[in-house]
């Protein structure tokens, strides 16, 4: 029992401060001042519109390759859309040009820039007469809707190589003087040539068919030649002798090899077929 009215007085106790501390964080909070400043308005920037879904560059201008002179198209397609202008940009990007200044920034330039239709409507532009000093130039198609809304599409590439058949050539050129023509030379007369004279024939020497005739004698180098050769030919013919006894006996050597392992094996036969019986 008197564990139960300890417990009960220390909740009462607990309660108690409770009730306490929610009425004085109550009672501390202070009434806002008519006397304080007004706070800041917040400035809400609107957000921009967004671009019509369908108003978009479908198709790219492509990069251009060309001679000095020729002729080169760009076309680009975009949809829902009002104008278009082709903006032109210098290589270093300092100069920017519409397609309209074109033809005045590059003299002998010819230009033409129509819209055609083809579902969502393309642009289509022509330049002809390219000048070299257009190499490196960009050109990209921008597009405006109804509602001042502007696209643009990629840049493409002008890259112009010098003709080699269009050249400067100056105006006043002097023809050049054209050389004498060489009079022709007289042909010179063959000269005839003495004709050769015939040489005599020798005539032979009578001589008896029965007569004989008396070798010349030899001299000494054709002596030793013959010596020489009569001395080789002996030499192949004995050369010979010891290669035929060299072959006659080893092919004696061999039939007695085959001779002995023959009859060896003719013994080993019989005294296997000796033994054989013995045992059985």
């Amino acid at each position: 029992m008197k564990y139960i009215r300890t417990a009960a007085l220390m909740l009462c106790a607990i309660l108690l401060f409770s009730c306490f501390t929610l009425s004085f964080a109550e009672s501390s909070e202070e009434e806002p001042s008519w006397d304080d400043p007004p706070s800041e308005e917040v400035v809400v920037t609107p957000s921009p519109t967004p671009l019509p879904a369908n108003f978009q560059v479908y198709r790219q201008p492509q990069s251009e390759n060309c001679l000095e002179g020729s002729t080169i198209y760009f076309m680009s397609i975009c949809g829902s859309y009002e104008t278009c202008t082709w903006i032109f940009s210098s290589p270093d990007g300092g100069t920017r040009l519409k397609h309209s200044e074109i033809e005045a920034a590059f003299p002998g330039v010819k230009l033409d820039a129509h819209r055609t239709w083809d579902g969502t409507g393309d642009e289509l532009m022509t330049i002809e007469n390219v000048p070299y000093s257009m190499n490196g130039w960009r050109v990209r198609a921008q597009y405006t809707n109804a509602a001042g809304q502007t696209v643009s599409s990629d840049p493409a590439t002008i890259t112009v190589k010098d003709d080699p058949a269009i050249a400067d050539v100056p105006a006043n050129i002097p023809s050049p003087t054209p050389l004498p023509t060489p009079e022709p030379a007289e042909t010179p007369e063959p000269t005839p040539s003495p004709s050769p004279t015939p040489a005599p024939t020798p005539q032979p020497k009578e001589e008896n068919d029965w007569a004989i005739s008396t070798p010349e004698p030899k001299s000494e180098e054709e002596a030793s030649s013959q010596d020489v050769t009569e001395e080789t030919a002996a030499k192949s013919v004995f050369s010979g002798i010891p290669m035929l006894l060299l072959g006659a006996a080893l092919a004696i050597v061999l039939l007695l090899f085959i001779g002995i392992f023959s009859f060896s094996d003719r013994r080993r036969k019989k005294k296997k077929k000796k033994n054989y019986r013995r045992n059985y």
